[in-house]
Protein backbone atom coordinates (compact mmCIF):
# COMPACT_ATOMS: atom_id res chain seq x y z
CA UNK A 1 0.00 0.00 0.00
CA UNK A 2 2.82 2.43 0.85
CA UNK A 3 4.57 1.61 -2.40
CA UNK A 4 1.38 2.36 -4.31
CA UNK A 5 0.95 5.66 -2.43
CA UNK A 6 4.57 6.61 -3.14
CA UNK A 7 4.16 5.82 -6.82
CA UNK A 8 0.99 7.87 -7.01
CA UNK A 9 2.66 10.83 -5.27
CA UNK A 10 5.54 10.71 -7.75
CA UNK A 11 3.21 10.62 -10.71
CA UNK A 12 1.21 13.57 -9.40
CA UNK A 13 4.16 15.73 -8.37
CA UNK A 14 6.52 14.84 -11.21
CA UNK A 15 4.31 14.60 -14.31
CA UNK A 16 7.14 14.70 -16.85
CA UNK A 17 9.12 11.89 -15.24
CA UNK A 18 7.80 9.32 -17.67
CA UNK A 19 8.56 11.45 -20.74
CA UNK A 20 12.16 12.29 -19.80
CA UNK A 21 14.08 9.14 -18.96
CA UNK A 22 16.94 9.80 -16.56
CA UNK A 23 15.81 13.28 -15.54
CA UNK A 24 14.91 12.23 -11.99
CA UNK A 25 17.46 10.38 -9.89
CA UNK A 26 16.69 8.74 -6.56
CA UNK A 27 19.20 7.96 -3.82
CA UNK A 28 18.37 5.91 -0.72
CA UNK A 29 19.69 7.52 2.46
CA UNK A 30 19.83 4.89 5.22
CA UNK A 31 18.82 5.83 8.72
CA UNK A 32 21.80 6.60 10.96
CA UNK A 33 23.14 3.81 13.18
CA UNK A 34 21.63 1.09 11.01
CA UNK A 35 23.44 -1.06 8.53
CA UNK A 36 22.89 -4.12 6.40
CA UNK A 37 19.39 -5.34 5.62
CA UNK A 38 17.79 -3.32 8.45
CA UNK A 39 19.00 -0.01 6.98
CA UNK A 40 16.19 0.12 4.43
CA UNK A 41 13.41 -0.22 7.02
CA UNK A 42 13.55 3.42 8.07
CA UNK A 43 15.29 4.87 5.04
CA UNK A 44 14.61 8.14 3.31
CA UNK A 45 14.86 8.72 -0.40
CA UNK A 46 16.33 11.87 -1.94
CA UNK A 47 14.90 12.65 -5.41
CA UNK A 48 16.81 15.04 -7.68
CA UNK A 49 15.55 16.72 -10.83
CA UNK A 50 18.77 16.71 -12.85
CA UNK A 51 17.45 19.31 -15.33
CA UNK A 52 16.13 22.08 -13.06
CA UNK A 53 17.84 21.18 -9.76
CA UNK A 54 14.75 20.63 -7.60
CA UNK A 55 15.03 18.29 -4.58
CA UNK A 56 12.42 16.22 -2.75
CA UNK A 57 12.74 13.80 0.14
CA UNK A 58 10.41 10.89 0.70
CA UNK A 59 10.27 9.09 4.01
CA UNK A 60 8.21 6.96 6.30
CA UNK A 61 7.60 7.85 9.92
CA UNK A 62 7.77 11.59 9.21
CA UNK A 63 6.30 13.87 11.88
CA UNK A 64 3.16 15.40 10.36
CA UNK A 65 1.30 18.09 12.28
CA UNK A 66 -2.43 18.79 12.01
CA UNK A 67 -4.03 22.23 12.41
CA UNK A 68 -4.07 21.84 16.20
CA UNK A 69 -0.33 21.22 16.30
CA UNK A 70 -0.70 17.56 17.28
CA UNK A 71 1.94 15.35 15.72
CA UNK A 72 1.23 12.09 13.96
CA UNK A 73 3.60 9.93 11.98
CA UNK A 74 3.15 8.97 8.36
CA UNK A 75 4.64 8.80 4.89
CA UNK A 76 5.44 12.12 3.20
CA UNK A 77 6.97 13.57 0.05
CA UNK A 78 8.60 16.88 1.02
CA UNK A 79 9.91 19.54 -1.37
CA UNK A 80 13.40 20.56 -0.18
CA UNK A 81 14.13 23.44 -2.55
CA UNK A 82 16.34 24.04 -5.52
CA UNK A 83 20.08 23.57 -5.89
CA UNK A 84 22.06 26.73 -6.70
CA UNK A 85 25.21 26.49 -8.82
CA UNK A 86 28.49 27.82 -7.52
CA UNK A 87 31.48 29.32 -9.27
CA UNK A 88 34.28 27.20 -7.76
CA UNK A 89 34.78 23.96 -5.81
CA UNK A 90 34.35 24.27 -2.06
CA UNK A 91 32.29 27.45 -2.27
CA UNK A 92 29.61 27.79 0.42
CA UNK A 93 26.42 28.65 -1.46
CA UNK A 94 24.10 29.03 1.51
CA UNK A 95 24.62 28.55 5.25
CA UNK A 96 22.46 28.71 8.34
CA UNK A 97 23.28 28.78 12.02
CA UNK A 98 24.60 31.19 14.58
CA UNK A 99 27.95 32.91 14.38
Amino acid sequence: MRTLLFGLCLLLSLPTALAQTGRYQAVVIPEAARSGQNASLGSRVLILDTVEGHLWSWGENEALYDHGGKPRFGTALIYQGRIKPGTKMGEVIEASGER
